[in-house]
């Protein structure tokens, strides 16, 4: 059990000693770090860790990335993706057409290592396939670790991780390596990773997106990290960047999140999929 004063004393020393403000995560969050650092560090306890931390700056540098939680797989939460496929994304290209807009517009926040964006875009595009006049997409994908989206564009991923990829897509969409698989260039053509902090003061949607104007934005596990306050502030965020109608989709322990906030309403309770409001 790690005591308040503990994370009350790692957040002091990451803010004083090196800079870092800790105020955005959920306190849980941090204590669970904490606990899960001071162990691997073999410290007896959280307190101890918190002092090696203002001691040891690379300690500091492994502590603050663990908080940058960065775990995905293919096609993660099946229900979700499969009425993404059946019902979401045609009834959201059945709109799209009608408003006779531009070019399908869908953002991944906090991608991780890519899995999430490449499971969006394998799906849309068996579903342009099969239209006679496609309409053009592009697939943006974002997240604060570098290190993570240098692997996303690698793009070359352990076969433990396909385990709800389907035979259809695995053939069609990946090329084997060994025990690894590796997505086909031309569907990593249709996506683009780049580097975002969802806190970012500065902007106030992707820059790489320049306008934002999506049609559907995956924020999946990502708010479950944060304070109540930073979570507002994200998903007020991403409800600017929606165009009119646009569909936000989380993780299913996140729809109490998305409730609370306003601004959404759900689409088919069962799955966390959202309608931008107004």
């Amino acid at each position: 059990m790690v005591s308040a004063s503990a994370v009350g004393q790692a957040v002091r020393v990451m803010r004083d000693v090196h800079g870092r403000d800790l105020s955005p995560f959920d306190e849980s969050f941090i204590a669970a770090t904490l606990a899960k650092c001071a162990e691997a560090a073999a410290q007896a306890a959280p307190e101890d860790y918190a002092a090696l931390l203002a001691r040891d700056p690379a300690e500091a540098r492994a502590f603050f990335t663990a908080l940058s939680v960065g775990y995905s797989r293919f096609f993660r939460d099946p229900l979700t993706f499969s009425l993404l496929e059946q019902v979401i994304l045609p009834t959201l290209l059945h709109e799209h057409q009608r408003r006779g807009a531009g070019e399908i517009r869908v953002w991944s926040a906090g991608c991780a290592s890519g899995e999430e964006a490449y499971s969006i875009t394998m799906l849309l595009d068996r579903l342009l396939e099969t239209l006679e006049s496609p309409p053009t997409y592009r697939v943006f994908a974002t997240d604060v670790n570098e290190s993570r989206l240098t692997a996303a564009r690698r793009a070359v991923y352990d076969s433990a991780l396909l385990g709800n990829v389907t035979l259809g897509y695995l053939e069609r969409y990946f090329d084997r390596r060994g025990r690894s698989y590796v997505v086909k260039p031309e569907l990593q053509s249709r996506v683009d990773f780049s580097a975002y902090d969802l806190l970012d003061p500065t902007s106030t949607c992707v820059p790489a997106s320049i306008f934002g104007d999506f049609d559907l934005v995956f924020c999946s596990n990502v708010l479950i990290y944060y304070s109540a306050v930073t979570r507002r502030t994200i998903l007020d965020r991403i409800r600017r960047c929606l165009c009119s109608g646009g569909r936000l989709v989380t993780s299913d322990v996140e729809r109490s999140i998305v409730r609370r906030a306003g601004g959404f309403s759900e689409i088919v309770p069962p799955v966390p999929v959202y309608r931008k409001n107004g």
